[in-house]
């Protein structure tokens, strides 16, 4: 008898560990989801939304917090959600599937998956449709429709071919482009060398008309078509739900952590349960009512338990990054200090994997209002992105990756070119060769 006893709570514990796993790793807006579904097939478990944030839950500082050391003045808003918007990749689909027939549509999306950061299409049609599995002559129809999308340039398979279709696209919207689409397409090699003199001399025109078409050129083509849409959703709005809000006192240096979800609503179980559960008001239930009660009734405890532990371990893991990182949060990324997630586990005594299931997911937003990955402050190539980022923008001139990574290591950060190179493109800047022909057209 006692071994039973044993094994149906050893069952349980197991079930409340597993809950509280699979809650954790959940972001804000899945736990949201988990509830409703959890609510719908458990009518012994509710929610209560609070209206205002007043009733829900305390700020959190570095140390021990309260309702009584906040006033009017030192009360942060509470930003809980950010306009979601597509990505740059989502608005093309979108505006190009309204170009092509149903059969042709999967064909583009693909195409624009394959995009680089620039927007330009690098492969060549005979791979592209063998990837696709369609036939040559409908992929190039299909790119052909896509380089008809704003901003013009996208899906172009160089700089040539992008300012290419600029210019036709200035010549039909009537600006005087001719000059400048001759000097991209008749005069290629002189015009990446600045050779403006032997241009003049090819097109027979003189040098007056060669500077205003360059003129014309910085002014209305851009070398990087992609990064004109990614400028136009970048930032804070990719994020539909933030997790965690880290604020500033004002003057001050002490940070508090918020979890808007506590402040939004609370679980608790149905009042009718518990009084079933303990006899109350005269309620009296047969023995398989009683079993199914009690069944409900436990499950919405767990469930209940597993909620409010992730949100003590979210608070607990965010504390700590805090603490830990109260450079980063001050500075910026060139400050981010070394961390694992082991290290955080072992200080708060927790195993790492609870650690990753926690910070799987999660956005938190910063003390200057941007919004980041949860996961940025274990990211240890933030500080080393930031060092080539103020370095390329910094320059005077183009620097290759090579000189880039000479640069650094003079400032004690060895960094190979290849990885120079990943980090520069995940930056979304152009390579020393781009951006020496956007400077040298004076298009950069």
């Amino acid at each position: 008898m006692q071994a039973g006893i044993r094994l149906r709570m050893q069952q349980r514990t197991s079930l409340q560990l597993v809950m509280a796993g699979k809650l954790l790793q959940l972001s804000g807006p899945e736990l949201e989801q988990a509830i409703i579904e959890e609510m719908a097939q458990n009518p012994a478990l509710e929610m209560v939304q609070f209206a205002d944030r007043a009733a829900a839950g305390t700020l959190s500082q570095t140390g021990p917090s309260s309702n009584q050391d906040r006033d009017g003045d030192d009360d942060i808003p509470i930003v809980e959600t950010i306009l979601e918007q597509p990505s740059a990749v989502d608005r093309l689909i979108a505006d190009a599937l309204l170009l092509l027939d149903q059969c042709d549509q999967h064909i583009a999306i693909y195409l624009l998956h394959s995009l680089d950061q620039h927007g330009y299409l690098r492969q060549t049609t005979p791979e592209l449709a063998a990837e696709i599995g369609a036939p040559v002559a409908t992929v190039a129809r299909v790119i052909k429709v896509l380089q008809q999308l704003e901003p013009p340039g996208i899906a172009a398979r160089d700089l040539r071919e992008c300012l290419t279709i600029q210019c036709a696209d200035l010549a039909a919207t009537g600006a005087d482009s001719g000059l400048a689409h001759q000097m991209v397409t008749e005069c290629w090699d002189d015009f990446v060398s600045q050779r403006w003199e032997r241009i003049s001399h090819k097109l027979n025109v003189i040098q007056a008309e060669i500077d205003l078409a360059r003129c014309v050129m910085k002014c209305f083509l851009y070398p990087y078509p992609l990064l004109l849409l990614d400028s136009a959703v970048s930032g804070e709005a990719e994020y539909s739900y933030v997790d965690l809000i880290v604020s500033r006192e004002a003057g001050g240096t002490i940070y508090r952590l918020q979890l808007p979800g506590t402040e939004a609503f609370a679980l608790r179980i149905n009042a009718s349960f518990v009084a079933a559960m303990h006899g109350e008001n005269g309620c009296h239930l047969a023995v398989a009512e009683q079993a199914w009660v009690a069944e409900r009734y436990n499950r919405a405890r767990m469930f209940i338990a597993a909620v409010e532990q992730r949100w003590l371990t979210l608070r607990r893991i965010g504390d700590f990054l805090i603490r830990h990182q109260q450079a980063f949060l001050e500075e910026g990324p060139a400050h981010l200090q070394a961390l694992t997630r082991a290290e955080v586990a072992a200080a708060l005594n927790l195993h790492e994997s609870t650690v990753s299931r926690a910070i799987r997911d999660k956005v938190v937003q910063l003390p200057s209002g941007r919004c980041a990955p949860l996961s940025a402050f274990f990211d240890r190539s933030l500080a080393a992105k930031e060092a080539i980022r103020r370095l390329l923008e910094g320059s005077s001139r183009p620097l290759s990756d090579q000189e880039v990574a000479r640069r650094l290591q003079t400032d004690g950060l060895e960094l190979a070119r290849r990885t120079v190179n990943k980090y520069r493109r995940q930056l979304k800047m152009p390579s020393s060769h781009g951006r020496q022909v956007a400077a040298l057209a004076g298009l950069g």
